[in-house]
């Protein structure tokens, strides 16, 4: 913001002391204040510029993506979880995606959605028809199928069902076997 600008700003009773003439700019305190205040202004303003660069989760610097990331409400997700760190982009396409997941909050598309990009891993499925030891059908419940190597990532695959199922509905995890596992026993051929 330049000097004039600021003098505007003053009261009347300041306005009215500013010098007038060729060399109004050095003749008095109020100018020399001014002239301080003006490159004081400098840095905000050249930080304010461009301020897509803070609000927008593809160009923000990584320090401030996690904030930015809690300001659009996925702190749970990403803050005090155990397990590996979030990858850098995983944490912007899910802070970019956080409007439109809100939107869609308890459906299974956002549940999968969210458990992939926390994860940064694809392979989840959503099974609704769970029987019970009975084999009876067990009613209001689902059960995410994740990859093996989720389970580093447990916790917070918990707390993401915990917080985005519909509160009616009962969920467990189930994690598949690592392909190791499932090659012990090869069929006889």
């Amino acid at each position: 913001m330049k000097a004039e600008r600021i003098a505007r700003l003053l009261p009347a009773v300041y306005q009215q002391a500013m010098p007038v003439g060729p060399d109004a700019e050095t003749d008095s305190v109020l100018a020399a204040a001014l002239s301080v205040m003006e490159a004081m202004h400098l840095s905000t303003e050249g930080f304010l510029l461009d301020h897509t660069r803070f609000i927008d989760p593809l160009r923000a610097e990584p320090r401030f993506l996690t904030a930015l990331a809690g300001w659009v409400g996925l702190a749970p997700y990403i803050e005090g979880v155990a397990g590996p760190p979030l990858a850098i982009a995983d944490l912007r396409e899910l802070t970019r995606r956080a409007a439109a997941l809100a939107r869609s909050r308890g459906t299974a598309e956002a549940i999968l959605a969210i458990c992939e990009l926390v994860t940064g891993l694809d392979g989840f499925s959503i099974e609704e028809t769970i029987t019970g030891e009975d084999g009876r059908r067990i009613p209001f419940h689902f059960r995410l199928r994740a990859p093996a190597a989720a389970e580093a990532r447990r916790e917070a695959l918990e707390k993401i069902l915990r917080l985005e199922k519909p509160c009616f509905v009962t969920a467990d995890i189930v994690f598949d076997a690592t392909p190791e596992e499932s090659h012990d026993e090869l069929p006889d051929r």
